[in-house]
């Protein structure tokens, strides 16, 4: 029997050769293809609603059919204030304020998805990151942790 592991794993690496043979899509936004691998992901396994957590100015498409709620530890002026750097660019508003590395207002099972792109690698403890993530998770789930899909 093959495991969801593998069953992923080759799904994204299907997806990858796919999205390296296909002529890119123009766009009045350039996008690297990293950011086109992850759209593509995205659209493929994303539906019903989900967080993604820290997402500031790059929020990860989504398709239409999925509904996401941004997560960060301050308010948008607070993380102005934190990350001036980013001045020039437009930021997410923040619909739950809450430590992303825990998740400690959410509720067990609450979500279909969780987006954490560029988040782990920042985390104190990432394996209970990751527990916590999966604990809001509903059993049919999927978690995106995209630094490591160049390893896939």
């Amino acid at each position: 029997m093959t495991s969801i592991l593998e069953r992923v794993t080759k799904k994204v690496k299907h997806l990858v050769a796919q999205n390296e043979q296909s002529p890119q899509v123009e766009s009045t936004t350039p996008i690297s293809p990293e950011q086109a691998l992850r759209r593509q992901i995205a659209w493929h396994y994303l539906s019903g609603k989900g967080i993604e957590i820290g997402a500031l100015h790059s929020p990860l498409e989504v398709p239409p059919h999925a509904q996401v709620h941004y997560v960060d530890r301050l308010s948008v002026a607070e993380l102005r204030k934190q990350y001036p750097e980013l001045a020039e660019h437009e930021l997410v508003e923040v619909d739950i304020i809450d430590d992303g590395e825990t998740l400690p207002s959410m509720a067990d099972a609450s979500v279909d998805f969780v987006i954490a792109n560029h988040m782990i690698e920042h985390c104190q403890d990432p394996i209970g990151t990751i527990e916590h993530h999966l604990r809001v998770l509903k059993p049919v789930r999927f978690c995106a942790k995209p630094e490591s899909f160049a390893q896939l």
